[in-house]
């Protein structure tokens, strides 16, 4: 999920309405997550209006978050590959 809200927050600042209504997840387990997240530094916290509204502290945690997904998605390209090549050997 604290990757998800990373994703949301790198396209623009957002409410905590937001972020529900975006990960159609509920608000207490997103106020969780973003607690952990701006005790870290990632993410800042300001009032638009009457609403929290979240931001990305700096842009180099999207790059961090963009270099981690990559890397993440690499991984689970190769362990399907693998899981293809083990399912073929298996049925031979």
């Amino acid at each position: 999920l604290r990757m998800e809200l990373i994703h949301q927050l790198s396209m623009e600042p957002r409410t905590m309405r937001e972020l529900v209504e975006a990960t159609g997840q509920p608000s207490a387990r997103i106020r969780k997550h973003m607690a952990v997240l701006r005790q870290y530094g990632l993410v800042l916290m300001a009032q638009r209006g009457s609403e929290a509204c979240y931001t990305l502290a700096s842009p180099r945690v999207h790059e961090a978050y963009r270099a981690i997904r990559e890397l993440l998605l690499d991984r689970l390209a190769r362990y399907g590959a693998l899981a293809s090549v083990e399912e073929a050997a298996s049925t031979q």
